[in-house]
């Protein structure tokens, strides 16, 4: 397929096969990552709750934990490199 009629070069330098075939998939086109920063998740999200209500904080924390394992399982078998079709809300 050629590339060239999908993807238009404005810059000064030549673009690379490499570039021009990611630049080609399109807007929606979404590098993951393998393994998500679970820890740093989790220890940015405990520094929200300490702010709070205790209940709230136990409330949003059960519902952070329930997302969290459901994109963990969701992306278990997923390839490296993925195209979405609308906006991720957690990644």
């Amino acid at each position: 397929m050629n590339n060239s009629k999908w993807v238009k070069n404005m810059s000064d330098r030549e673009l690379t096969f490499n570039e021009i075939s990611v630049l080609s998939k399109g807007l929606n086109f979404a590098v993951t990552q393998e393994i998500p920063p679970i820890v740093k998740l989790i220890t940015s999200s405990e520094s929200v709750h300490a702010n709070l209500d205790e209940s709230i904080a136990e409330e949003l924390r059960h519902n952070f934990i329930t997302e969290l394992s459901q994109k963990k399982a969701a992306t278990a078998g997923a390839p490296r490199l993925l195209h979405v079709s609308s906006p991720a809300t957690f990644s």
